[in-house]
């Protein structure tokens, strides 16, 4: 399990929330031989902010970190807006 504080930030191309995953994590993730990556990089993890835990899938950006979106009814339960810094919890499955 991985534990670090992310900020949300919304995109305002696609109205979808994120929070992104420092370089120092991503390596770390992409080198931990759990994480099962997919051909097109994306790797399946369970996050959990507050009491929330929900399924979500890491995939990498074109600066080369990982990123995981944050689904409206998670946003809600947790009261969660766009620059928020949140405590998050990331297991790979």
């Amino acid at each position: 399990m991985y534990e670090f504080k992310g900020k949300v930030w919304k995109d305002p191309a696609a109205n979808w929330y994120f929070v992104s995953l420092d370089q120092k994590l991503t390596d770390e993730i992409k080198a931990n031989p759990n994480s099962k990556t997919n051909e097109y990089g994306l790797i399946k993890a369970e996050a959990t902010v507050g009491k929330t835990s929900w399924k979500t899938t890491l995939f990498p950006t074109k600066n080369g970190n990982l990123v995981f979106a944050i689904k409206a009814d998670i946003r809600k339960k947790e009261n969660i807006q766009d620059g928020d810094t949140l405590n998050i919890k990331i297991t790979l499955n």
